[in-house]
């Protein structure tokens, strides 16, 4: 009995290791080469896409110059926001544009939009034919904050969402210590057929691109 017993300690000594290596073996090396192949880094489809690189500054805009051509935002149409160049907008127009840092903003929805949306009528009296609100925000909320508004057809809202119209302007602003990244500065304008004949830029609160303000400069 005790040396059929180490006879068959013998035998499971030797046929153990392959049984183990002809059946476990395939399997462990498979899972762990799915392992390894699930484990390697891939870089995505959207991950290799390029991204549009933000717009640079240009220098500030003054009396006299034109409005950059080529450069679009979206607007609001009947089926739908829909592309427009602004200077196609402006063309043969009196408009007061006037530019905010944000929609739903406190000074922008208190005081900066609700002042061009009362004096609407004083300034068609004046010869205005278009009041035009650009914010660096995308369509859907600037049709939004205009609903809020009440705004209607009294003012055009220009959704400059990569801040492009802003930066061709030469008033785009960083307020990344805000936590709002890169937004337009406040400010107000007169363009006579895409030449600018008055602008104001505030540089803290609402003063000079108040619709009041620029009601006295027309």
């Amino acid at each position: 009995m005790h040396r059929l017993q180490l006879l068959l300690a013998s035998l499971a000594a030797v046929l153990l290791p392959a049984i183990v290596n002809g059946f476990v073996g395939p399997a462990c090396s498979t899972a762990a080469a799915s392992c390894r192949t699930s484990s390697s880094p891939r870089m995505s489809a959207a991950t290799t896409e390029a991204f549009t690189p933000l717009p640079e500054n240009a220098a500030q805009i003054g009396v006299g110059d034109k409005i950059p051509s080529g450069t679009t935002v979206k607007i609001q149409g009947p089926d739908g926001s829909v592309a427009a160049d602004v200077t196609e907008l402006f063309k043969g127009k009196k408009v007061v544009l006037f530019g905010v840092p944000g929609a739903f903003t406190p000074t922008c929805s208190n005081n900066h939009l609700p002042g061009y949306v009362t004096h609407i009528d004083e300034l068609k009296a004046k010869g205005v034919d278009t009041v035009a609100c650009v914010s660096v925000n995308d369509i859907f909320v600037m049709k939004a904050w205009g609903e809020s508004q009440s705004v209607s057809a009294k003012v055009v809202m220009l959704a400059d969402g990569n801040g492009e119209l802003s930066a061709a302007l030469g008033l785009l602003t960083d307020k990344s210590g805000a936590g709002m990244g890169r937004r337009c500065k406040r400010f107000a304008m007169v363009v006579n057929d895409n030449v600018v004949k008055h602008i104001a830029v505030d540089t803290k609160g609402l003063q000079d691109s108040s619709a009041e303000a620029i009601l006295d400069k027309l």
